[in-house]
């Protein structure tokens, strides 16, 4: 790809993610909103913040809102729950769908702000383990980045990184 055509298709992925991000909260219902903000130190970074509660009805806007994100090529993802008073399971397999989602683009997501009733939901079910949870959204965008950092240097050891930082 010569450099007219990377910067055509940045520009292609600029104006996506501006699409979506300006649209990102239409075609939901009152129970669940969804606040979108761009994370501009991270490539494809984005905080997904989850507004009411996630139950069996409203998990299908729950599914399109992630599926928004992966469509936008936004697979870098801080999830903040601090707003979200209830989870269903079927709204934390939503979730854990989109976790897994995320990997197979390249992606990856962490989350914060879980309260205690919520994330006795995710830990009944057996998939706390598979959320890489930190305690705020600063802690979020730097997990993100050594992932990062680890995808474009995977015979760096995270150990001997965690441990410098």
């Amino acid at each position: 790809m010569n450099k007219g055509e990377t910067v055509r298709e940045q520009n292609k992925l600029n104006n996506t993610i501006k699409e979506t991000l300006s649209h990102f909260d239409e075609g939901t219902d009152g129970s669940i909103k969804f606040g979108l903000g761009r994370i501009k130190e991270i490539p494809q970074g984005v905080c997904l913040k989850l507004i009411g509660h996630g139950d069996t009805y409203n998990s299908q806007y729950l599914g399109r809102h992630y599926q928004k994100l992966l469509d936008s090529c936004l697979i870098r993802v801080v999830l903040d729950m601090s707003k979200c008073t209830y989870m269903s399971s079927t709204a934390v397999g939503k979730t854990v769908w989109f976790l897994k989602q995320l990997k197979n683009a390249g992606g990856d997501l962490t989350v914060f702000g879980m309260i205690k009733t919520v994330r006795e939901v995710f830990d009944l079910l057996g998939v706390i383990g598979f959320l890489n949870e930190v305690e705020n959204h600063e802690d979020g965008v730097d997990f993100l980045r050594r992932n990062e950092l680890f995808m474009h240097a995977p015979n760096l050891r995270r150990e001997s990184y965690d441990r410098r930082s």
